[in-house]
């Protein structure tokens, strides 16, 4: 194996529009051990980022110039298939549910500790699904709020609400009633 280092590393690219972001969770996963192999400050810049160094891990912010951290990862699933994304966010809101059905591996909240970011990275590079203390249960209530705007403009909904019976069986497991029962 002379000549050759194979380097174990997991690889990171950071996209947001805050230089002073990008340097710090930078500085933090260099700490760790984590090798990050680019810097965007726009969603343009980071699909050409992961294009040219196919990271194992991108961490992109929401909100970013030209185009938004959820719209950046999926073209980043398109030219990297095997790059997870990972969002980074102030909301804690509908925006999850998109950004899931956009093929995001996780969702970080910016109001939470480093240790989590780590976490965030370490989990989604063995395969896993990651999201904030505390976003489970928004995207819980973002998925009934969804759900329930589709089941009541449906006619089965209709139906269902018009119907005198009341049952769980007879609704179904996903209508909106059964939800809340």
């Amino acid at each position: 194996m002379l000549g050759w280092v194979v380097s174990m590393r997991t690889r990171v690219l950071l996209a947001d529009d805050h230089v002073l972001v990008r340097q710090g969770v930078r500085l933090l996963l260099e700490k760790e051990g984590f090798e990050v192999v680019g810097e965007a400050d726009n969603g343009i810049e980071a699909v050409r980022l992961s294009r040219q160094s196919e990271p194992d891990v991108a961490i992109l912010d929401l909100l970013m110039p030209q185009l938004n951290g959820i719209d950046a990862a999926r073209e980043i699933h398109q030219c990297s298939p095997h790059t997870k994304t990972l969002l980074l966010t102030a909301r804690g809101d509908e925006i999850l549910l998109e950004a899931l059905a956009a093929g995001m591996r996780g969702c970080l909240l910016k109001s939470h500790a480093s240790r989590d970011l780590v976490q965030a990275i370490r989990q989604l590079e063995d395969g896993r699904v990651y999201l904030s203390p505390g976003l489970a249960e928004a995207v819980v209530q973002a998925y009934r709020c969804v759900s329930a705007r589709c089941c009541s403009s449906s006619p089965k909904a209709t139906e269902r609400r018009r119907s005198p019976t009341s049952s769980a069986s007879a609704r179904g497991p996903w209508s909106p009633i059964a939800i809340g029962s």
